[in-house]
């Protein structure tokens, strides 16, 4: 009976083995044709952009033409001459116009339809209900027009395409700015599950906890590895911007260069240590500095590829 058990744990730990290194094997790699791809989707995104902004641009001035033509035609159109005396009318005339005034100074009865109209027509009319309007108008404006009217730059495209961090400027010593990559929730994610694999004693490691630690960053792993796909495509489409000279396309396509073999060999060495977490405690290696790390040169690359976009 003893060995019995011996032989089903024995059993249970292979499985277990197995399991792991196939979710290991789960996590992707960047490969030259996925980012191919990506840059000419993006260059094709572009491409229809600019056909929009012309589109608008042009829609835009279309309207502010016919709108001075209509303030200028109001501006410009006499007064036309009284006719008092037509309006008045014959005396019967006279009386149903002042009988109507009576009835519109009164207002409609309570709960007419009359008078639900014209609560509706006040409700519409109201400063309040105006504001509104005018307001959530002028925020749809400026969502379409960022949308549409952009410079595509690195801190344009990170912050608002990608999980990796937010570009922003911190301030520092003696009063200077100068930009940090601010981690998303995608990096904080990270570092705290392998923090935890990390603080996890070989005695009290459970499998089920280190199985959802482990998944997890497999899984976010996943999602920079796809971040950093779109990154690096969107950095050597800006290569073939005209305006760069040739020395800042060659400094460009060797960050991208980088930042390519370097997710690469980070993903690697974090297999490694997820291999790693069955050994004894001394044998094992730690995955939360392979996560700073990583996040860490990935900042200093990006704040170099925007002092190159500065000084063009």
């Amino acid at each position: 009976m003893v060995l019995l058990r011996v032989c089903l744990g024995c059993l249970l730990c292979l499985g277990t083995s197995v399991t792991a290194v196939d979710q290991i094997m789960q996590i992707e790699r960047l490969t030259e044709q996925s980012i191919d791809q990506r840059k000419i989707e993006f260059a094709k995104a572009q491409e229809k952009n600019k056909v929009t902004r012309t589109i608008a641009k042009a829609s835009s001035y279309l309207l502010a033409g016919a709108a001075s033509l209509g303030i200028g035609y109001l501006l410009c159109k006499g007064d036309e001459p009284s006719q008092l005396s037509s309006m008045l009318g014959s005396e019967a005339d006279f009386r149903k116009r002042l009988t109507e005034l009576e009835n519109l100074v009164k207002g409609p009865s309570f709960g007419s339809s009359g008078w639900f109209k014209s609560m509706a027509y006040n409700f519409m009319l109201s400063p309040t209900c105006i504001m509104t309007l005018v307001e959530q108008v002028a925020r749809l404006g400026h969502v379409i027009t960022h949308k549409i009217f952009y410079v595509p730059t690195l801190c344009w495209y990170v912050n608002g395409s990608t999980r990796l961090g937010i570009i922003a400027n911190k301030m520092v010593e003696n009063g200077i700015t100068q930009k940090v990559l601010l981690p998303g929730a995608l990096a904080k994610e990270l570092e705290h599950n392998a923090k935890t694999l990390d603080d996890m004693s070989h005695a009290e490691l459970k499998l089920g906890d280190m199985a959802y630690h482990q998944n997890r960053i497999i899984s976010n792993l996943n999602s920079v590895v796809q971040d950093m796909t779109c990154l690096i495509a969107f950095m050597y489409y800006q290569t073939g911007i005209q305006s760069l000279s040739s020395p800042y396309k060659l400094e460009i396509s060797d960050r991208a260069r980088y930042l390519f073999n370097y997710t690469n060999s980070m993903i690697k060495s974090m297999e490694s240590a997820l291999q790693s977490l069955s050994q004894d405690q001394a044998s094992r290696q730690l995955t939360l500095p392979i996560i700073k790390g990583f996040f860490a040169e990935l900042e200093q690359v990006l704040i170099s590829f925007t002092r190159i976009e500065q000084e063009n």
